[in-house]
């Protein structure tokens, strides 16, 4: 794609425009691509940020610091109390004996002060430079202690003794230096130690300590049991008197106290500190300094404070006097925008919150702000002026505050005494001290006059999880409009509207679509109650309104007729704008509310003498008029090729008013031009060339729907004309002239007729005529993103997946697996490569790296070695080799479940143990003579509710299978079957590990299983040849069925109906008297199965249960992506287990059949039938189905589309059914892998499961869907 924007020569993208000019981005110098425009009147649009705005308003926020949020730099130095100065100790590490003057009997050797004891209070020392008055961090290692006491003085005082240590250890100490003196002392008491490591820093610089304050371990910390007023640390000359500061500090350990905080010099503002936490204070500084004390009237403190910021705040902002010289209010941010309080009583004098900034003399502003009463008596007076000292620059006057937050927007027009904005209460001159109000996100926009503004409008946001817009989230597009009149006289006051008797209007109550408060909130104290407005308009009219309930259930009526008749709006507790187009002339406007106690936000409505509704236009009395936008006379002769080239553009609609609209290269005439343009018929767009006046080429195509955004191209050549939409060729002719002349691009037919009305996201030229596939990527549809893609690590997290059973699977080596984990290697020594680790009773030796077992001369037969915890579940593998004679054994369990193995090969087994040991018994009645090896315990942790991402379908998919029971006692040891003879033979098994062949050689095995009469089951086993040979496998009597062998393992399986309650189930034959079998012929088993139903599932082992083992059914459901209800795709690439006489399902749904999209494979014994159900309100809205007949499974790609009318089931890249008439389902919610309801469950595997949150054009399903 980007190769084919190089290529273009103009392209137009919403981006950029002037007055009077929509800017191309190419070409990005002379000759430009630019459009005229013109309007001459005032529009709105929707911004990036979702609102509705005046596309007239050019400026971004005039007023800095608005939202007084704004912080300044950080006023106060190492806050934290973790700055650490250089190093005082010289020789620290006494890696010389230099630096120190020693105390009798003490060395300095080994990178150590060695000190002897030989009297008390000797003292080593040097001149560290410390300063009386600091605080200091000292560390120290004592090592090779023997007796005595350690003790460290700063500055010679013996006031400040560190210590008395009596002990090897690393010290660290803060300390005053309190002594007069600039020395570091060790003083020894009869101490025999050595010392190392000595470091001294200082910490708290910049702060200044008085009274019962230290400072160690980042933080200040205020201790005295007294009243001391003076226990108090600050920093000097870091504020500015006149500034507000915001003040934080944390209490990271609190006994008792109270902290204050004085901010310049003068009163202390106590802070009630009663916990641990983080505390903030914001203040007018009247001096330079910082300090924080403790409170002197509260006795008894005990608390630690660190982490102290100061940082100025209120900037751009100033109090001032009406009339006076200095302020008698103060402003304090708050935690929403900030107080002004009355500080000073001032009979005559308001007091305002000011910030100037240059208005351009004549321009009009958009002022919005928000205030909120704090004390004021009966909400105050509050004015709002560009000029503070002067009542004739008032904004507005006479605001009553509530306690609530009210945002108030106003316009105003800028002369030469406009010099601030400015917000006071006037009736402060009779205020007292203490009076307040708060004032947050104050905002000025610079509006034009100018009226030929081009509009970029927003559509397709993403929204929050609040359901509300995520800005910048829309896609923008050119709006071009026809002209068009609001009927309406008061779009939003609706105070002026007429009322029946028991509505209540409450004006600027909420927040609207516009992001001011001037929503109107309507409350019915009665049934049927509204409001109306006489507004005349003739037949096909259309009222547009935006709206949102409050509360309530109840219906939302409109009538144009006033009352007689009334049509029901769809409203939820977000911001709609929803229109009806009334076919009958509008008399009068009536909007009611059915149910007493429902409540609705209204804005904006509107009234157009047209069949559908345009952009916004607001009316304060009046009707209003926007004029038609018209953009024409783009490019230029030398950006457009008359003999070749292509027009592309992609653009939506504003309705299907079956009228011709036009966008065209031409020579200013309509005799040449190729143009793309809507049809008079409904969702059609037409290309055609036009060269000499006489038509060159024409063709035509109904899209979905001609609002929502189309991307259209025409390639024209000496008789190669090609027209594509959507990424689809939809015509080609091979014969036809190319214009003569082009060389103008404009929004209508080529001679200002025909006018291309609608929105534009792309329009470009290209002056060569692209190729086939250079046209598909130009126009391929912009992807839309899944909402939901399945992925196979989270399905457990994604969905509510259950089975509350064991089951295996196909791994990605090949091997079957169990859901359930194992842990790690439980014995040591396993491989017997020495003789240890193992008890050995008598008969038992190791050696030759194997464990080896002679029980001929008796002995008590076991080897066993401490390995488990009595209770959990393990599974056991070893090798038995050298064979000769008896049976080994685990016999670390219950006595009925030992399995004895009297053969060569691998085993496997799980168990409970009941032992702490693992006992390997070899049967000493039996004389036993083998050898065992690689014995190998781990712990098997069960994991019923994993989901299965299986590869027996040769890539991986998620698995979900039925509830089957595996009838088959022992379905690995066949030691019990009929005809049963081991050979000693062995290879590796399906799940990996070693079995032995057995002999078949004119020969048949099978097992006797109790089984119900007249039943279907189907039996299946793991079968591998030392030759290639046929057999019979027989599932239930009479179901025989011939196979043939192979050298490689393969998973037979017969379906047949029983005809009686006992038979040979699962017989294998290789009789030759059956003409079956071979000589020398050798067979391994592994997995044998017997189950009800059609078709075998997944392996289900049974180790021993006499009525069978079960798996039970898998359920999947209730994954919650974003979905939308009103357009969409559900994508699945799945293969289902069977073609079966049952229906299953997927689903996006409300958690109910009722209202569903669903993929389906229907119920038929024989025929593979996919079908795709759309389901609104309990009824059936489409059913579109696909008949395969008998074929063998294999994975499809299947995708329903769902929009309004427009329903289509895609498979494997081909559209087999569609439906053009039904409603969409409400509130879906879920995604499931049943039909919605959490029945008609999907079992088969599933390889992608894919949701889109809208309707994907026909191309990027069959992309989507073709294998």
């Amino acid at each position: 794609m980007a190769n084919l924007l190089e290529k273009a020569s103009i392209i137009l993208t919403p981006t950029a425009y002037d007055d009077g000019k929509v800017l191309a981005i190419k070409p990005s110098e002379a000759p430009y691509g630019d459009f005229d425009f013109t309007r001459n009147s005032s529009a709105t649009r929707v911004n990036a940020q979702g609102l509705v705005e005046d596309v007239q308003i050019l400026s971004s926020n005039l007023v800095q610091n608005g939202d007084f949020s704004e912080e300044g730099v950080q006023e106060v130095s190492n806050g934290s109390f973790s700055q650490e100065g250089v190093e005082e100790i010289t020789n620290g590490d006494f890696s010389s004996d230099t630096g120190w003057t020693k105390a009798i009997g003490t060395t300095i050797s080994g990178g150590k002060l060695n000190i002897t004891a030989n009297s008390t209070n000797d003292r080593t020392y040097q001149n560290a430079g410390i300063v009386q008055g600091k605080y200091y961090k000292v560390d120290f290692e004592v090592s090779n202690y023997v007796g005595g006491t350690l003790s460290v003085l700063m500055g010679g005082t013996s006031t400040s003794n560190i210590g008395n240590i009596t002990a090897n250890g690393i010290y660290s100490f803060y300390q005053e230096c309190d002594g007069a003196n600039s020395f570091f002392y060790f003083k020894c008491n009869l101490l025999d130690a050595s010392i190392d490591n000595v470091s001294v820093k200082e910490v708290g610089q910049d702060w200044v300590l008085i009274e019962d304050v230290s400072i160690g371990n980042n933080v200040a910390t205020f201790l005295d049991g007294g009243t001391n007023p003076n226990t108090r640390l600050g920093q000097n000359n870091i504020l500015t008197s006149g500034k507000t500061y915001k003040v934080t500090f944390e209490i990271t350990r609190y006994v008792s106290g109270q902290v204050q905080v004085l901010i310049g010099g003068g009163a202390a503002i106590s802070i009630n500190t009663t916990e641990v936490g983080t505390y903030t204070v914001y203040a007018l500084s009247d001096g330079n300094n910082f300090t924080i004390k403790r409170n002197g009237g509260v006795p008894n403190f005990d608390f630690d404070v660190t982490n102290i910021s100061i940082k100025e705040v209120g900037q751009n902002w100033s109090v001032e006097d009406y009339g006076a010289v200095s302020a008698s209010a103060v402003i304090t941010p708050n935690t929403e925008g900030v107080k002004l309080e009355k500080t000073v009583s001032a009979d005559w004098r308001s007091s305002f919150l000011v910030q100037p900034f240059s208005y351009t003399i004549g321009s009009k502003y958009k002022v919005t702000f928000k205030l909120k009463n704090g004390n004021l008596p009966s909400g105050g007076n509050v004015y709002v002026r560009a000029l503070y000292d002067s009542s004739s620059h008032s904004i507005v006057n006479n605001l009553t505050l509530t306690n609530d937050w009210v945002e108030y927007t106003y316009y105003y027009t800028a002369d030469s005494n406009s010099l601030d904005i400015s917000f006071g209460n006037v009736d402060w001159q009779n205020a007292g001290v203490g009076e307040y109000f708060y004032i947050d996100d104050i905002s000025i926009l610079e509006i034009t006059d100018d009226t030929n503004l081009p509009r970029i409008n927003y559509e397709g946001f993403s929204y929050d999880g609040s359901g509300n817009i995520i800005p910048n989230s829309g896609c923008g597009a050119w709006l071009f409009e026809n002209q068009s009149t609001n009927l309406i006289t008061q779009s939003e006051l609706f105070s002026q509207w007429n009322k029946s008797y028991a509505m209540v209007i409450t004006s600027n109550n909420a927040i609207s679509p516009d992001g001011t408060q001037n929503a109107s909130l309507l409350t019915a104290n009665a049934t049927n109650q509204f409001i109306y407005l006489s507004s005349n308009a003739s037949a096909n009219s259309t009222i547009s309104l935006y709206i949102k309930r409050k509360t309530g259930t109840g219906d939302i009526e409109l009538s144009n007729n006033g009352g007689s008749s009334y049509t029901a709006l769809s409203v939820t507790d977000e911001w709609s704008r929803v229109q009806v187009t009334f076919a009958a002339s509008t008399s009068q406007t009536v909007i009611k509310i059915n149910t007493s106690g429902d409540e609705i936000y209204l804005w904006g409505v509107q009234l157009e003498a047209l069949s559908y509704a345009t952009s916004y236009i607001p009316t304060e009395g009046t009707i209003k008029t926007r004029n038609q936008d018209l953009c024409t006379n783009g490019g230029d002769v030398s950006l457009i090729n008359s003999s070749e080239g292509v027009l592309y553009a992609e653009i939506a609609a504003l309705s299907d008013d079956l009228t011709l609209r036009s966008i065209s290269l031409s020579d200013g005439s309509t005799n040449n031009v190729v143009t793309i343009r809507y049809r008079t018929n409904s969702n059609r767009i037409q290309v055609v060339v036009f060269s000499g006046g006489v038509l060159q080429f024409s063709n035509s195509f109904d899209v979905t729907n001609i609002l929502d955004f189309n991307k259209v191209a025409i390639s024209y050549n000496q008789s190669n004309f090609n027209y594509w939409v959507n990424g689809v060729k939809r015509a080609n002719s091979t014969s036809g002239n190319t214009p003569i002349g082009l060389n103008e691009l404009s929004f209508d037919d080529g001679d200002s007729g025909l006018k291309y009305f609608g929105s534009t996201k792309a329009l470009g030229v290209w002056k060569e005529a692209l190729t086939d596939a250079e046209l598909r990527s130009l126009t391929y549809p912009t992807p839309t993103a899944a909402t939901f893609d399945l992925d196979f690590n989270t399905i457990a997290t994604d969905f509510t997946f259950t089975r509350n059973s064991e089951a295996t699977f196909v791994n990605a080596q090949g091997l079957i697996q169990s859901t359930n984990e194992i842990g790690a290697e439980e014995i040591t020594n396993g491989d017997f490569a020495t003789d240890s680790n193992w008890a050995k009773q008598a008969g038992w030796t190791i050696s030759g790296g194997t464990a080896n077992a002679n029980m001929i001369l008796g002995g008590n037969g076991n080897i066993f070695q401490n390995a488990l915890v009595v209770g959990k579940t393990y599974e056991l593998t070893f090798t038995v080799s050298n064979y000769v004679q008896g049976n080994i054994r685990n016999v670390s369990q219950a006595s009925n479940l030992w399995t004895e193995y009297n053969s060569n090969g691998t085993f496997t087994e799980r168990f409970v143990a009941n032992n702490a040991n693992l006992f390997m018994n070899a049967d000493a009645n039996a004389s036993t003579q083998l050898s065992i090896d690689n014995v190998s315990v781990k712990e098997y942790i069960t994991e019923t509710n994993t989901p299965r991402l299986d590869y027996s379908t040769g890539a991986e998919a998620f698995l979900l299978e039925p509830e089957r029971r595996n009838l088959i006692q022992y379905s690995e040891s066949f030691t019990s079957w009929n005809g049963y003879q081991a050979t000693s033979n062995t290879t590796t098994s399906p799940s990996g590990n070693s079995v032995s062949f057995l002999d078949f050689e004119d020969a048949r095995m099978f097992p006797t299983i109790t089984i119900l009469n007249n039943t279907e089951y189907t039996s299946s086993i793991y079968l591998k040849a030392n030759k290639v040979a046929d057999v019979k496998i027989r599932n239930v009597r009479p179901g025989d069925e011939l196979i043939t062998l192979t050298t490689e393992w393969v998973r037979y399986e017969v379906t047949a109906t029983s005809t009686s309650t006992t038979t040979n189930t699962l017989l294998i034959d290789a009789r030759f008297a059956q003409g079956l079998g071979a000589s020398g012929l050798e067979i391994a088993l592994y997995g044998a199965q017997i189950e009800q139903g059609s078709y075998a599932t997944s392996y289900i082992p049974n180790n021993g249960e006499a009525n069978g083992v079960t798996r039970n059914q898998e359920l999947c459901y209730d994954a919650t992506p974003v979905i939308n209800s009103e357009e969409g795709v559900l994508y699945a690439e799945i293969k289902p287990n069977a073609i079966e006489n049952l229906q299953r399902w997927i689903s996006l749904s409300d958690g109910s059949n009722n209202n569903k999209i669903a993929i389906a494979f229907l119920n038929h014994p024989s025929e593979l039938k996919v079908a795709g159900e759309i389901r609104s309100g309990g009824v059936t809205q489409a059913f579109m189905a696909n008949n395969f007949g008998a074929v063998s499974l294999a994975y499809l790609k299947v995708a329903v589309r769902y929009k309004e009318n427009d329903f289509a089931l895609w498979i494997n890249g081909v559209e087999v059914a569609t439906d053009t008439s039904g409603n969409v389902p409400i509130g879906l919610s879920e995604l499931n892998f049943t039909r919605g309801d959490v029945s008609q469950t999907f079992f088969g595997n599933t390889k992608g499961l894919k949701y889109y949150p809208k309707a994907l054009a026909d191309v990027e399903l069959q992309d989507l869907t073709t294998i």
